[in-house]
């Protein structure tokens, strides 16, 4: 059996990671910068929504968002992608 550490590691770190870097073709400055982005998502989200009266539920919001962590990493890494490639192409101009 997996233990529950390695099952949210797998989850939350290591699928991304390998669908951005395998699919999209991302290196780990820009996974890590896709990170940064979501997670500051987060933060403001559940920060924003835990000064109201709802933040007895706010744990399974939670988790529920980590989820989404999955499909939102490689999607964020390439946008990162075509806006760098963007970039450099109008510099080339």
């Amino acid at each position: 059996m997996l233990s529950g550490g390695l099952v949210l590691l797998s989850a939350y770190v290591l699928v991304p990671v390998a669908l951005a870097w395998l699919i999209v073709r991302a290196d780990f400055r820009t996974i890590a910068i896709a990170y940064g982005i979501w997670i500051g998502f987060l933060v403001i989200a559940f920060g924003l929504l835990s000064s109201t009266s709802f933040t007895e539920g706010i744990g399974w919001s939670l988790i529920i968002a980590m989820f989404y962590t999955t499909p939102v990493i490689p999607v964020l890494c390439l946008i990162i992608n075509i806006w760098t490639w963007a970039r450099a192409r109008l510099a080339a101009a």
